[in-house]
């Protein structure tokens, strides 16, 4: 028995398909555009509003020239570009494909969209946690080497990047700041010793460490920084412009040994829950680094301790012997007074 099947309409396959798909006439016009196409750029039923051009995140001749290639001649072309749709918080990476066409007799184009953000975030970062571990395990002198991974978290995680650590008597000291310009690291540590942060903040440091939870802002509140009460910092504060943080705990065999600090600034960059589990790992990271040098160093002082110890034990030996040495001799003077009389 034979049977025979409808084939499926176009439009239906191009629906089915996750990637941003459009057809453009030789002048531009949007053909067609599939569902992901309309929704992502919030065309929804008309092609109104699909135009690469417009979702560049750089403008410049080159990404012109990258967009005109795509547009130009009679072969397929692909370009990888950083492509900013209606509504997205951060441009991401896609790969563009544009393919001759023939519609009604007329030349026109297929383009389609995949993002690859994704991917390359997932690459870029394994390079960049490979970098750190070794820049980690690289000394185990603590503020040689948080500055250094300072300047690696800077810019790939964040626009300021700041590690305090509690000492001895439970108080947070700053060991390292970094930012892409050397004025504000200046800026920052000025900062840190006119303004230090108060243990009754609800989303300071402190309170990171005694709870040992990560406080997060995906974007810092008007509010927040209305409730600060010192009027200076409020306006430092809305000078630097921040926009996102992260407070991270660093932990330790059930201890907190200090915070993380990462703050998005003109970057324009919002932290989310991805940011969040990225960073509190590379922070168990930093964490363990910081353990093993205090464990070092406790070491060494023990060390340092017990040799001084037993060198003081030595020394008294020595002048017990010495005493004893002495009277012996007094005694045996004596002996020879009493025989001689």
């Amino acid at each position: 028995m034979n049977s025979s099947r409808s084939p499926v309409p176009i439009e239906t396959l191009g629906d089915a398909l996750p990637h941003l798909v459009w057809v453009e006439s030789a002048s531009g016009q949007v053909l067609y555009a599939n569902a992901a196409a309309r929704a992502a750029t919030g065309a929804e039923r008309s092609s109104a509003g699909i135009h690469l051009t417009d979702w560049l995140d750089d403008r410049d001749d080159p990404a012109a020239r990258r967009v005109a290639a795509l547009t130009e001649g009679d072969a397929p072309a692909q370009v990888s570009l950083r492509l900013k749709l209606p509504d997205e918080p951060r441009p991401r990476l896609r790969q563009v494909h544009a393919s001759p066409t023939v519609v009604a007799g007329d030349p026109a184009r297929v383009f389609v969209v995949v993002d690859v953000d994704e991917v390359e975030r997932r690459a870029v970062d394994q390079a960049f946690v490979v970098a750190a571990t070794r820049v980690l395990g690289s000394s185990l002198d603590l503020t040689h080497t948080l500055n250094d991974v300072g300047q690696l978290v800077v810019p790939h995680l964040a626009d300021w990047f700041a590690i305090d650590l509690v000492n001895e008597r439970g108080d947070l000291e700053r060991l390292a700041v970094a930012h892409v310009d050397p004025a504000k690291v200046e800026y920052a540590w000025e900062l840190w010793r006119r303004y230090p942060p108060q243990r009754e903040d609800p989303h300071g440091p402190y309170t990171v460490i005694a709870e040992k939870r990560t406080i997060r802002f995906e974007e810092i509140p008007d509010a927040l920084v209305d409730a600060l009460d010192d009027p200076e910092v409020r306006r430092i504060v809305r000078e630097l412009g921040l926009t996102s943080s992260m407070s991270l705990p660093l932990l330790a065999r059930g201890r907190a040994l200090g915070v993380l600090s990462l703050v998005s600034a003109e970057s324009g960059r919002r932290y989310d829950a991805r940011d969040q589990e990225f960073a509190e790992d590379f922070a168990l990271r930093i964490a363990t680094a910081v353990d093993n040098a205090q464990l070092y160093r406790e070491a060494v002082d023990a060390r340092r301790a017990a040799e001084t110890m037993a060198a003081d034990v030595l020394e008294q030996s020595h002048a017990v012997e010495r005493a004893l040495t002495a009277m012996r001799a007094e005694r045996d003077a004596a002996l020879a007074r009493a025989g001689e009389g």
